[in-house]
C-alpha cells in the first residue's frame, strides 16, 4: 500500500474482486456469461475484469452501468474548482489536516 492509499496493482486487483461480488449480489446471480451479455461486452473481456480487474474505459463503464454505478463514478469525478485565493487556501487547510 503507498502512503496515500491502495497501489494501482492493488486496486486493479480489488477492482476485479468488487465486480465479481456485485454480480453475485445481483437477482438470479447471473453467471459471467450472462452479466457481459446484460453489460454489452464480450464474456472474455468481462472474465479478465472480474479476475485481473483490467477492461478499457468504455467496458468498465458498460458494467458499472449495470449496477447503476456510473452516476457514482461520475460523481466521484466531478472536483470543484475554488472560486478565490481564500477559497483554495480553506480547501487546502482542510485537506492537510486530513493527513
Amino acid at each position: 500500500m503507498s502512503l496515500i492509499g491502495p497501489t494501482p496493482e492493488e486496486a486493479t486487483s480489488a477492482l476485479g474482486e468488487r465486480f465479481k461480488t456485485l454480480r453475485r449480489q445481483l437477482p438470479g446471480r447471473p453467471s459471467r456469461e450472462e452479466f457481459a451479455d446484460r453489460a454489452g461486452i464480450p464474456f472474455s473481456t468481462y472474465r479478465r475484469l472480474e479476475i485481473t480487474g483490467q477492461a478499457s474505459t468504455e467496458n468498465l463503464l458498460k458494467a458499472l452501468d449495470v449496477h447503476g454505478l456510473v452516476p457514482d463514478l461520475l460523481g466521484m469525478l466531478d472536483v470543484r474548482r475554488p472560486q478565490s485565493l481564500d477559497e483554495l487556501k480553506r480547501t487546502s487547510m482542510g485537506a492537510l489536516r486530513g493527513l
